[in-house]
């Protein structure tokens, strides 16, 4: 019988598999019980690649539909829109398509009970989307905002007292513009000014997401509840293991178990990202052939060609050196860096490393800090590490080919 695989890389995790994060979903629970009772909290989701935002909206998501309970053990009903956003996106797209999925699941609701109000807002609302619509046009942050608003206070009204107001879920909403982060600004802003509380946005983005927000008033991000999300703890990494060999084993009636050590090293390669997680769980899942995961199975799964570190590299670390970096001065600085794993490095030693000088080294590691594909050491000048041993390990593997393959040689 083919063994069914409980690990899903590249996917946001189950709530039944989430583990860690009791103080952020403490938040958002919080957020959207005071949006049940008219005093809308927003919130802010920042952090690196792989370290679960989306998995935490997703989350949210199945917490605000009542699909699962809160912590405290209530079951909410708001109306919930998730949205991922598209790279360079506008606002009046990101609007558009907030009110188009408004409009998808009111439509449903009017099939189903034949209410009144709802028809009526139905019409409205489509009238106005249209004012969003025009490609010819393009409309005033403030009209966009101002008419998202609109709707949204008017779908609060049209769908009580069945629901418990309105949760938008924006995903990757780093990948567009800045005015994209003003929009979200701009309708929060309005939301309170129109006593709109019922509507709680949850944003979820890279840390330079604040930077975004921020460029449409200092005070942007005041208006959400920033939760930076760290890797997980040991005991949490640990713990996602398990809970997904107790899933497929509650699925197929075979268990499989998994040595300490085993264990211990999923927990270490990891770096406590819960993608990286699931991705090295899920090789050394595949890999294990007696129903007992060992270290031999996690080591095969990990550095076997198409292995985790493969997978890893092509979901996540391909664009980072191929989109975001387009000189061999960026890729011989991450090849100087990556011996070091996670450590820090000085900038005299990639110098020395590299034989970079001058700008050339400086505004590399400038662009490279400002993509978040190396950081800075938050106390000490000069001094820079790679995010994980996950892509350390991955660059170990795959600059020496892009050198020869371009002519670069050792650099």
């Amino acid at each position: 019988m083919a063994k069914v695989n409980p690990f899903r890389p590249g996917k946001p995790v189950s709530p039944g598999m989430f583990a860690g994060r009791l103080v952020e979903l403490d938040a958002i629970d919080n957020a959207l019980v005071q949006a049940k009772y008219d005093n809308s909290q927003h919130f802010l989701v920042t952090g690196e690649r792989a370290i679960g935002k989306s998995s935490l909206l997703f989350v949210a998501e199945a917490v605000a539909t009542g699909a699962v309970s809160t912590l405290g053990g209530e079951r909410l009903h708001f109306l919930t829109v998730p949205l991922t956003v598209k790279r360079n996106e506008t606002q009046t797209t990101v609007a558009r398509r907030i009110m188009d999925k408004v409009k998808r699941q009111t439509d449903s609701m009017l099939a189903k009970a034949k209410l009144m109000k709802i028809a009526d807002f139905v019409t409205r609302l489509e009238v106005a989307g249209t004012r969003l619509h025009p490609a010819e046009q393009i409309a005033a942050a403030t009209d966009v905002a101002d008419n998202l608003v609109e709707a949204l206070c008017t779908t609060v009204t049209a769908i009580a007292p069945e629901h418990d107001g309105v949760c938008i879920l924006i995903d990757e909403a780093d990948s567009a513009g800045a005015e994209v982060g003003a929009l979200l600004k701009t309708v929060v802003d309005g939301l309170a000014r129109a006593g709109c509380g019922k509507v709680v946005v949850g944003v979820a983005g890279l840390p330079d997401i604040l930077d975004k927000i921020r460029s449409g008033h200092e005070s942007g991000t005041r208006l959400f509840q920033v939760l930076p999300l760290e890797p997980l703890e040991d005991d949490e990494r640990k713990d996602v293991v398990r809970k997904g060999l107790a899933e497929a084993r509650d699925k197929t009636g075979v268990e499989t178990t998994i040595a300490d050590d085993a264990l211990d090293l999923i927990a270490h390669l990891s770096d406590g990202y819960p993608h990286f997680i699931q991705q090295y769980a899920h090789d050394a899942f595949d890999a294990d052939s007696d129903q007992h995961i060992t270290v031999d199975d996690v080591l095969e799964g990990a550095f076997r060609e198409n292995g985790a570190i493969a997978q890893l590299g092509q979901a996540i670390f391909n664009t980072q050196v191929f989109r975001d970096i387009r000189t061999p001065s960026y890729r011989s600085v991450l090849g100087a860096m990556a011996p070091s794993g996670d450590s820090y490095v000085t900038k005299a030693k990639i110098r020395e490393i590299t034989g970079l000088q001058g700008a050339t080294l400086t505004n590399a590691l400038s662009a490279m800090s400002k993509k978040h594909i190396i950081l800075r050491h938050p106390e000490k000048r000069g001094e820079y590490r790679l995010p994980t041993q996950t892509f350390a390990l991955w660059l170990r593997a795959v600059l020496p080919k892009l050198a020869k393959a371009n002519g670069m040689g050792d650099k």
